[in-house]
């Protein structure tokens, strides 16, 4: 290809920030669609979404538009775009537009696909205790992460992982991926091969029910909520009728006898830990209600009822 591709670029939070960048270096992004500004912080000041702000400090002109419209469509094709790249945009792209760019959409999805298709990929590799996840980048079609696989790169899972250091790592890889395969798909050197449907997983999104913590589930279950669901619904538990918030915590088995009650807090190597319905969870960072995160340890040293107390 002589001339650099012309290219849309479709993504909101700071997943596709990376991917944004690389897409830059190789093609020239003639609009980033992203969502409008939204409430932010305790003030619900309305702020910009990471990418608006990366396109504004790379001088490519933005779209927020609430809904793919006529005039939305119609500005879109007429900056006669060879290929969309989309990395997290947060709606559903109408099949009128996926028919705008002359080589289509191409999605990065931060699993290895067709493993954790949907809403929360990232979340899904670690609950599910897999040592490894990847990035993928696929044909865009009109089902959820449905399409060909133009590209796609295996990531180890770090032990105690949390859901953010994962989710830096895919976005890298996606940034990678696009700057390796983008050009050559455009070039037909690269065949997009069709995923294998029947072994394909599904997430759900996240939700603020899944946030509180049973425990009566087993520690490394409890651990990996905690890792996954960082940093939103997040884990909470509930102390002298208020809400605690584990922000860090690691399972281990439960070595002294006679056993605790199941969410009991004891002392364990000088850290709170709480009993489970296997093990406990040796806590390192809690936040109290209205307050901010803190050690562990240390709330414990300043609350004398918290070790004895049963969390509910």
């Amino acid at each position: 290809m002589i001339r650099r591709p012309r290219a849309l670029f479709f993504g909101t939070p700071d997943f596709a920030v990376p991917i944004l960048h690389a897409t830059a270096a190789i093609a020239d992004i003639v609009a980033v669609v992203t969502q409008p500004d939204q409430p932010k912080g305790r003030g619900q000041k309305s702020a910009h979404s990471a990418v608006f702000s990366a396109a504004e400090s790379l001088h490519i002109p933005i779209l927020t538009p609430t809904r793919f419209d006529d005039a939305t469509t119609k500005a879109l094709t007429a900056l006669a775009p060879d290929i969309a790249v989309l990395a997290a945009y947060g709606n559903i792209i109408p099949q009128h537009v996926l028919d705008i760019p002359r080589k289509g959409f191409i999605n990065i999805h931060p699993s290895l696909l067709p493993k954790y298709r949907g809403a929360a990929p990232i979340a899904g590799a670690i609950l599910n205790d897999d040592e490894t996840t990847g990035t993928t980048l696929i044909v865009l079609d009109d089902e959820m992460d449905h399409g060909p696989i133009i590209a796609q790169e295996t990531l180890a899972i770090e032990p105690h992982e949390h859901r953010p250091s994962l989710e830096k790592r895919c976005a890298e890889l996606g940034a990678k991926l696009i700057s390796s395969a983008l050009v050559p798909y455009l070039e037909g050197s690269i065949e997009p091969k069709a995923q294998v449907h029947h072994l394909a997983i599904y997430t759900r999104q996240l939700a603020r029910e899944n946030a509180h913590i049973n425990w009566t589930d087993d520690a490394a279950r409890i651990e990996r909520d905690v890792r996954a669901f960082d940093p939103w619904p997040g884990t909470v538990t509930t102390w002298e009728g208020a809400t605690l918030k584990i922000i860090d915590g690691h399972a281990e088995r439960y070595r002294t006898s006679p056993r605790g009650k199941i969410g009991e807090v004891i002392m364990h190597d000088e850290q709170p830990a709480v009993v489970c319905g296997v093990d406990m969870l040796v806590l390192t960072n809690v936040q109290p209600a209205n307050g901010k995160p803190m050690d562990a340890a240390a709330f414990a040293r300043g609350h004398r009822t918290f070790v004895g107390n049963v969390l509910t």
